[in-house]
């Protein structure tokens, strides 16, 4: 059994709906079917999307939220060496 079929409608009938289409829209039917096009691939993103696992995407937001933490301990680590350095260099320049 055919898709039109199922549906009855046949190749008359296509044909006549694609007139009063060409007639009712005429110039902004390219439009209209680019956007029904784009609508229908968005719908299909989507649904990609919602297949995904979503362990792999915990899991990759984790390591993304893991390394910015071990950047920011890294940073803080340096400044904090760095000011020990200068108090101890003041005390030893006060001191001799």
């Amino acid at each position: 059994m055919s898709l039109f079929a199922m549906f009855g409608v046949g190749p008359m009938e296509l044909t006549v709906i694609g007139i009063l289409a060409v007639l009712l829209f005429g110039a902004r039917l390219p439009k209209i079917a680019r956007s029904f096009g784009s609508t229908i691939v968005e719908f299909k993103k989507g649904l990609k999307v919602g297949a995904e696992d979503p362990i792999n995407e915990v899991r990759s937001e984790f390591a993304s939220a893991s390394r910015e933490l071990k950047s920011v301990m890294t940073d803080a680590s340096n400044a904090v060496n760095k000011e020990i350095r200068e108090v101890g260099d003041t005390v030893h320049r006060a001191t001799h």
